[in-house]
């Protein structure tokens, strides 16, 4: 964690003693390189360069996209069985696919708001 900090930081400085064009060009990769990995090594990404992940649901069906992928949309017809984990759900679909959905960034309220919901279809799919 130093060494993403520290250097892009000393590259700057050096930047700022000697500048040249070349120094310019490095400094800039350099440092989008420490943020990529500082990005992938915390989870974290308060620029949103790594794309943003979200789950929308609504009375049709729910929609995913996990970070860099494709989002998905899935009808609850589709929804074979649904299993509640603590920080996450399975969705067994009738094509034998799964779809596994985390829970994790959600706050305490919106995370309490999206299982309640999802007691409530769990119990229409089982009927």
């Amino acid at each position: 964690m130093i060494s993403i900090v520290l250097g892009p930081a000393l590259h700057l400085t050096l930047l700022l003693l000697d500048f040249n064009w070349y120094n310019l060009a490095l400094c800039l990769v350099f440092s989008t390189s420490t943020y990529t990995y500082f990005a992938l090594v915390t989870g974290k990404d308060p620029l949103k360069v790594m794309g943003t992940s979200y789950l929308s649901l609504n009375k049709h069906g729910f929609t995913y996209k996990k970070r860099r992928h494709k989002s998905i949309e899935v009808a609850w017809q589709e929804v074979k069985h649904m299993q509640l984990h603590l920080f996450s759900v399975d969705f067994e679909l009738h094509g034998s696919q799964t779809v596994k959905v985390s829970l994790e960034e959600l706050n305490d309220e919106n995370l309490k708001l999206v299982k309640q919901w999802l007691v409530e279809v769990q119990s229409t799919i089982h009927t």
